[in-house]
């Protein structure tokens, strides 16, 4: 199992040291070690399997059975300083979408993490308020991913994981999404996006991670990276 180390008292930083996951005989990931950066987005990459979304898991608390060592600044739960959006949501067809949101919004209001301010940024962004009335069945995937994404994103945090946002989204929705997350890693936050669809958004992170077949296949900075085919190399 996979230690979580908690340092000094502000954060800025998380470190990740040879961190490893086996499931059965499948090896997932394979001394991953990473460094991310409060003030700094990031891209993970790479084709579907490749281990993007055990990584996710584990940075976050959530996969109890890998090994290796997650260090973070500072002396807290990663949990609670943690927005994080999975990449598959399963909610009955029948349940309302408008009763869906407002639960987590009593519930993070209740705990003092709610996020007001970026809640309803996000609701208007996505208009939300056109398909409230709605049951999670009659949603196309487009919407009820914008519905994930609003409700990932009204939790006060320092650091935003979301694995997968940009699926089913329309271009425009896309970049309207990818400009307020930078506008919060602008204000500080630390920013870990994966997506296997990069074309039209890695121009926007500060740096780009590869990763194939569980093992990181390379760590690019934004202003280094020549041209689209780069990225696509290293993952093949």
């Amino acid at each position: 199992m996979s230690s979580i180390t908690l340092e000094s008292k502000e954060m800025n930083r998380l470190r990740v040291n040879n961190l490893s996951l086996k499931k059965g005989n499948e090896i997932i990931l394979q001394k991953i070690s990473l460094e991310l950066t409060s003030g700094q987005s990031y891209l993970l990459y790479g084709k579907n399997g490749a281990g993007k979304t055990s990584l996710l898991r584990c940075l976050v608390g959530l996969e109890t059975s890998s090994h290796g060592e997650v260090s973070l600044n500072p002396s807290v739960n990663i949990t609670e300083i943690t927005s994080f959006l999975p990449s598959t949501n399963k909610l009955p067809n029948s349940l309302n979408v408008g009763n869906y949101i407002r639960s987590f919004n009593d519930l993070f209001d209740s705990t003092g993490q709610f996020d007001k301010a970026l809640f309803e940024k996000v609701y208007e962004m996505f208009q939300i308020k056109s398909f409230e009335d709605k049951k999670f069945g009659e949603l196309s995937k487009g919407m009820a991913k914008m519905v994930f994404i609003t409700i990932s994103l009204m939790k006060k945090s320092d650091f935003i994981v979301l694995d997968e946002p940009f699926e089913a989204l329309d271009i425009t929705m896309k970049i309207a999404l990818l400009q307020l997350l930078l506008a919060e890693v602008a204000n500080g936050k630390m920013l870990l996006v994966s997506s296997h669809e990069i074309a039209e958004t890695y121009k926007h992170f500060d740096h780009l991670i590869g990763i194939k077949k569980g093992l990181i296949a390379s760590i690019l900075q934004r202003d280094n990276i020549t041209d689209y085919q780069e990225l696509i190399n290293q993952i093949r």
